[in-house]
């Protein structure tokens, strides 16, 4: 019954009489404040401020009662707050089900975490999380996931309890469950079986609301499952409905799709008009995500990331670390140099560079310099507050922080010093992609790393077969720019090289016959495959590449008359792109074979 004028006299008759009121009384009347939602503030902090110095007086039904109405109106009196905590934590063994999932459900809603109540509600759960309804052990498992809480027996508890009752859960208790899972990075195969391949999780039949399958989505990604049936459910289900999607709902699916790479062409357009439409709403967090998404998969829209990057520019001043790294981050990935936007961006990181994570300084580094901004500036603020922090990066952020110093062509050598410190401590963890670009920025910059190289050069014998077409040819014209010479790493390389070949773009092709000439490295096989490759694709080549082909092949004195004559006319097509270290290097060629 909405009978306001009702309602009214009795929020005023309450008012007056407050202190009056037993602890049953004052519960009853902040839930049936908050169900018919009734936004009277007199009313609110009447009932609060009675409620307050006696909720040692109110029973867990009380309790509960009391937090639910708290979170939902909402009220944000934290002395409050704390103190329902306090009261709950002392009878939280006599809470029932409904009274356990309605208090965590309030806490994490209204964003108070108290990991000892939220320690005693899970371990309240544990004796009887069986005979918890759906909707209990949902609400339960969203609220302590939603504070970020992990109580591994819980959730043991959880799956256990659910599995065996799955096929009565609504669509929303599923993606909660899920959500939850996914949201701890707690991987329980049975249940995660079930929720994606056993078809309870269903978005389809028009059931499903925008959350549904938005949660669901994003769980997945959490999850790393990919499930393509039940993807091309969310995405059919999610076209018919885009319409009634929030921001955040836009963002997260657009996201989840995108970590998983699936690129579902028609709805990737309808979440982007979405946005487009939606973009006074977005907030940071939305904005970056959104734009990372499509970066990530490859898609240049450019309304919408024209839209993005007006909302961005304009809400600036709100962009904290992780936001200002991905959005450079993406426009890089997507060759997209915006510079209102990244000049905005550098602005508002400078000031803020020592609340970034080494994560952070890398991506926003790495950015500017695929875009080839350089922005010295923030080069040399990204520099000081990374220089006492590198030891807390991973070798792929220490590696991506060089290369992109020496992309730039910024030889600061107490970061280069750091750099090649931090990496050799991790020279163990580190990859193919990380010892090539670290031994490419070295050689870039000319600037011997000390100990580093010699660490690179084994480990990399060791993960040869790791290298990629791009990494060896890295590698080996890394070592010969900074005259590291290491036979049987020479040797592996070369054999890694034959084998593939044809996965070797021109430069590569180019780079690695030069490179084994300084290195005075003589493989005819290598050189003859080479040779040939480069015969298939005589077309392609570019002044500097044929140049040193040239001079590489004189170099070794590895040249078949047929290669002469193709290289020969490639020149001749060629010569007046030319510059003058191409023409030195073709000229030295001919005289010298």
């Amino acid at each position: 019954m909405h009978n306001l004028p009702l309602i009214h006299a009795l929020a005023a008759a309450a008012i007056s009489s407050i202190w009056d009121f037993k602890p049953q009384d004052l519960s009853l009347t902040a839930w049936a404040v908050a169900h018919l939602y009734f936004l009277h503030t007199p009313l609110i902090s009447s009932l609060a401020g009675s409620a307050l110095p006696r909720l040692s007086d109110f029973g867990p039904q009380d309790l509960a009662n009391t937090a639910w109405a708290c979170s939902r109106l909402p009220c944000h009196n934290q002395p409050l707050w704390k103190a329902i905590a306090s009261s709950a934590l002392r009878s939280i063994s006599q809470f029932a089900s409904q009274k356990i999932s309605n208090t965590s459900w309030a806490f994490a809603t209204i964003e108070y975490v108290d990991d000892t109540l939220l320690h005693a509600i899970a371990a309240a759960s544990l004796p009887t999380i069986s005979q918890f309804s759906a909707q209990d052990k949902s609400n339960t498992a969203w609220a302590l996931s939603r504070s970020e809480f992990l109580h591994k027996p819980f959730m043991s508890a959880l799956a256990s309890a659910s599995l065996p009752t799955l096929d009565v859960y609504s669509q929303q208790h599923l993606s909660n469950i899920a959500w939850s899972f996914a949201k701890v990075n707690v991987l329980n195969p049975p249940l995660r079986s079930a929720l994606c391949w056993g078809g309870f999780l269903d978005t389809g039949g028009g059931t499903a609301r925008p959350q549904d399958m938005t949660v669901t989505a994003w769980s997945l990604a959490r999850l790393l499952v990919f499930n393509r049936p039940l993807l091309n459910s969310i995405s059919e289900a999610s076209l018919t409905k885009i319409s009634d999607f929030t921001a955040q709902e836009i963002s997260n699916l657009s996201w989840s799709y995108s970590l998983l790479l699936v690129r579902h062409e028609p709805l990737m357009a309808s979440l982007s008009a979405s946005a487009i439409a939606s973009m006074p709403s977005f907030l940071v967090m939305n904005l970056s995500n959104t734009l990372w998404a499509f970066s990530t998969l490859g898609i240049t829209d450019e309304p919408l990331l024209d839209a993005i990057s007006s909302a961005s520019i304009a809400r600036i001043s709100a962009f904290f670390p992780q936001a200002i790294s991905a959005t450079a981050w993406s426009c890089a990935k997507l060759g997209i140099k915006s510079v209102p936007l990244l000049q905005a961006l550098s602005a508002q990181a400078i000031p803020t560079l020592g609340q970034f994570a080494v994560q952070n300084l890398a991506n926003t580094a790495w950015a500017f310099a695929k875009l080839f901004l350089k922005d010295e500036h923030l080069m040399t603020s990204i520099s000081s507050a990374a220089m006492s922090r590198l030891f807390e990066g991973i070798p792929k952020e220490i590696a991506s922080t060089a290369w992109a110093f020496s992309k730039l062509a910024i030889e600061d050598r107490p970061l280069l010093a750091a750099i090649a410190a931090s990496a050799l401590s991790l020279i163990r963890e580190s990859d193919a992609q990380c010892f090539s670009n670290l031994a490419w920025a070295f050689a870039t910059l000319v600037v011997q790393p000390g100990p580093l190289l010699e660490s690179i050069a084994a480990e990399s014998l060791a993960k040869i077969s790791s290298f990629d077409a791009q990494e060896l040819a890295n590698s080996v014209w890394a070592f010969a720019r900074l005259n590291f010479v290491n036979k049987p790493l020479s040797e592996a390389i070369s054999a890694s090289s034959m084998a593939r070949l044809s996965d070797f773009v021109m430069q590569n092709l180019t780079n690695t016959a030069w490179a084994f000439a300084p290195l005075g490295f003589r493989n005819k096989p290598l050189m003859d495959s080479i040779s040939s490759e480069l015969l298939r694709r005589n077309s392609e080549f570019i002044p500097q590449e044929l140049a040193n082909m040239a001079w590489s092949c004189a170099k070794i004195g590895l040249l078949d008359h047929t290669f002469r004559n193709a290289l020969s006319a490639a020149a001749m097509r060629l010569i007046s792109e030319f510059i003058t270290q191409d023409l030195s290097n073709s000229a030295w060629a001919c005289a010298t074979l």
